[in-house]
């Protein structure tokens, strides 16, 4: 049965904050633990190009994350998300039988329904923004965050 708790999703908010440090994520525990939300808040790269309406929110779609233009940093953010809690992310369904079985049901979205992601460089750069791999950055923080735990 679907299910993730209290301490894994704050592995997942300290994982996505060892990864991430320049962006903001809130990363909440919804519908009774059947599922986490992860929203990219704010960042130093412009997403809005992901944006299709305009207005500052975006819901992603997991299983089609290459068709973003920022592919690569969703992709690290989403490999965060599976493997950063202790409950691994598995998915066993079956929509042929009308059998689901996943750990936990998961959302990422670029910004909030009620506040626009914000473009907010870090207060310590100087000069142009240096783009990070994310995907080593995400390694990285999830071999952190199993040494810790």
């Amino acid at each position: 049965m679907a299910y993730i708790n209290t301490q894994d999703v704050a592995k997942i908010r300290n994982a996505l904050k060892i990864a991430f440090p320049d962006f903001k994520f809130s990363v909440r525990k919804q519908n009774g633990g059947l599922s986490v939300d992860v929203a990219i808040v704010s960042g130093p790269i412009d997403l809005s190009s992901d944006i299709p309406h305009g207005n500052g929110y975006a819901q992603l779609n997991p299983y089609y994350l290459e068709r973003y233009e920022w592919s690569k940093f969703y992709e690290a953010v989403d490999m965060v998300v599976r493997l950063a809690p202790s409950k691994k992310y598995y998915n066993n369904s079956d929509a042929m039988t009308d059998y689901f079985d996943v750990a936990f049901y998961y959302h990422i979205n670029v910004g909030a329904w009620n506040k626009p992601y914000e473009v907010k460089f870090p207060k310590k750069s100087k000069g142009v923004y240096q783009i990070p791999d994310f995907n080593s950055e995400a390694k990285n923080a999830l071999a952190i965050t199993e040494l810790a735990a």
